[in-house]
């Protein structure tokens, strides 16, 4: 286990006790977040996922589902699939049966991860990571660009011209959008800054 501070996060947020299974679930984890493909969908992003909820003043509950979301959501990615988001959910529950957390908080688990696929949520604690998850966009112009050029790394191997067209039809559709992120707390630290990011990568492209 190469990652034991991000393991050992997980562990204190989710409020589980180190058994062989959390450790047969994260090394798992740790086999998808590190492959050779992955650039931007690491562990790097959910140790930043883990920083935004430690900050976010939640309930015990909340801080264990949002944990488990904040781990799983990523942890099967496919740069050409359209069903990553199902298949992380799908390897979610397994695991989550197996540490025993309870079906309800699974439920909740697997409704959250479902929605990063569309980035639409009616329910404020999937809003609230769905906003988490999309801070990149308003952070600094540095880590903004660092943050854009790793996701093109995971799409290498689309041509470039239809990797264009695709990233700017979501950076259209996220800047026609009365706002990007639901919460005021967030709109407050990263909507400017986000439009500003976004619309200097567009005039890029």
């Amino acid at each position: 286990m190469e990652n034991k501070n991000t393991y050992l996060d997980w562990l204190k947020l989710s409020q589980l006790t180190e058994s062989e299974t959390t450790i047969a679930c994260f090394e798992e984890v740790e086999k998808q977040y590190t492959h050779a493909s992955r650039y931007y969908h690491t562990l790097g992003h959910v140790n930043d996922l883990f920083t935004h909820i430690k900050k976010a003043g939640l309930s015990d509950v909340e801080t264990i589902i949002l944990a488990h979301v904040a781990l799983f959501h990523d942890v099967i990615y496919n740069s050409v699939s359209k069903e990553n988001e199902i298949k992380s959910a799908q390897f979610a529950q397994l695991w989550l049966e197996k540490l025993n957390v309870k079906r309800s908080l699974r439920e909740q688990i697997e409704i959250i991860i479902l929605a990063t696929a569309t980035h639409i949520a009616d329910d404020s604690l999937a809003q609230l990571f769905l906003d988490m998850d999309l801070s990149i966009l308003g952070a600094s112009p540095e880590k903004y660009t660092d943050y854009y050029k790793a996701v093109r790394k995971e799409y290498k191997n689309i041509p470039l011209f239809l990797y264009k067209r695709g990233r700017k039809r979501f950076l259209l559709e996220t800047l026609a959008k009365s706002f990007i992120f639901y919460t005021q707390k967030y709109r407050k630290l990263y909507e400017k800054q986000a439009r500003v990011n976004m619309q200097e990568e567009l005039d890029r492209l």
